[in-house]
């Protein structure tokens, strides 16, 4: 298991001397209750910087793809933690997401307040949420629309405007004007499920044809969609009610190697007994001539696996787990798979047989 990836980084810095590329005069995204001719005091200038490395499917490594870490939009949001007031909101111009970097300024009324700094990506906030506990409420749109053909997640985000992501910092405004650092680590809403079935020596030993399709769904996905802000738990806590199950045929990427890549929901505690299990149902058909044109000598074998995500099943967001399968025959067996937690700076793999006793 590696922690080697590098984050998708706010690096926020604030100074009374104004930087080069800063504003010094009032600034228009400042909250509508705000008196647009308070002089601003504190200067802060926000940078973004992205991976430079992108991760081939099922790598060791855990860095993001770059359609999964792209960014087409970016709010700034800053509200005061002693009552959750929005004291400053900035929507980042097109130049600002490509250049990633934008500059504003802050009050000189806050004095020395605690502030709460929340980033959110590829998300339209609207101009109605002035306070904190607005903010929270919002969800992120059902994990659907990020799923679909295995062609239309290989390479690119289903959905247009990307992953939603964000982030928050806590920090207190310095006295006396002081410089002030922050971090600010993007983390997606959904959960990334990467499926890779190998067909093993066992089965091409015992079935002289050929595989002809491979199928993977997904039953029991979590039709709430998460909160764009991440809860303090660390995970959003309904399982159902269920939505439609996510259909996918596998993607041969190599010979008798097959791929699916799936995003989920987060959400909390499952269990066997109750019969709420994340499952995942592989179907594989096998041409005995291997001619498929002909269809008369087909079979077809299934495999269901109990996904056993973390700690009873639940999905984190941000996670990334990996399910390694090997195909030994067509007689399925139920199959409990122990998904090993992870996340796209630490991946864990889960290896499962499929058909052996």
């Amino acid at each position: 298991m590696k922690t080697n990836m590098k984050k998708l980084i706010f690096c926020v810095m604030a100074a009374t001397v104004a930087l080069a590329a800063c504003n010094k005069t009032t600034d228009q995204n400042l909250a509508p209750n705000h008196d647009s001719t308070v002089e601003l005091g504190n200067q802060v200038c926000i940078s973004f910087t992205d991976e430079p490395q992108s991760r081939a499917f099922f790598a060791v490594q855990s860095d993001a793809e770059e359609w999964e870490k792209s960014l087409s939009s970016v709010t700034i949001m800053v509200f005061k933690q002693a009552d959750g007031t929005l004291v400053f909101r900035h929507d980042l111009t097109a130049d600002e997401v490509t250049a990633k970097k934008c500059t504003f300024g802050l009050p000189w009324s806050l004095g020395s307040a605690t502030l709460e700094f929340y980033a959110i990506a590829n998300y339209d906030v609207p101009t109605s949420v002035d306070t904190e506990t607005k903010l929270k409420a919002l969800h992120d749109v059902d994990c659907s629309e990020y799923n679909g053909t295995i062609d239309e997640v290989w390479e690119a985000c289903k959905r247009p405007a990307g992953f939603t992501m964000s982030a928050v910092v806590e920090s207190p405004i310095p006295a006396n004007g002081a410089p002030m650092n922050m971090t600010m680590a993007l983390k997606r809403t959904v959960a990334k499920f990467a499926i890779r079935i190998t067909v093993d020596p066992q089965f091409t030993a015992s079935y002289p044809g050929k595989i002809k399709s491979v199928e993977a769904t997904f039953s029991r996905v979590t039709l709430s969609s998460s909160s764009i802000i991440a809860p303090a738990s660390g995970y959003y806590t309904p399982v159902g009610p269920y939505g439609p199950d996510l259909f996918q045929v596998s993607k041969e990427i190599s010979d008798g190697v097959f791929a699916n890549v799936f995003y989920l929901s987060e959400s909390g505690q499952r269990s066997v007994s109750g019969n709420t299990m994340l499952t995942l149902s592989i179907r594989v058909y096998y041409d005995a001539d291997g001619n498929f044109a002909t269809t008369n000598d087909v079979s077809d074998g299934a495999y269901l696996i109990n996904v056993n995500a973390d700690n009873g099943g639940i999905v984190f967001r941000n996670g990334y787990y990996r399910i390694d399968a090997s195909l030994k025959t067509l007689s399925g067996y139920g199959i409990i798979a122990t998904i090993t937690p992870s996340s796209w700076t630490v991946v864990g793999t889960n290896s499962v047989d499929l058909g052996s006793n």
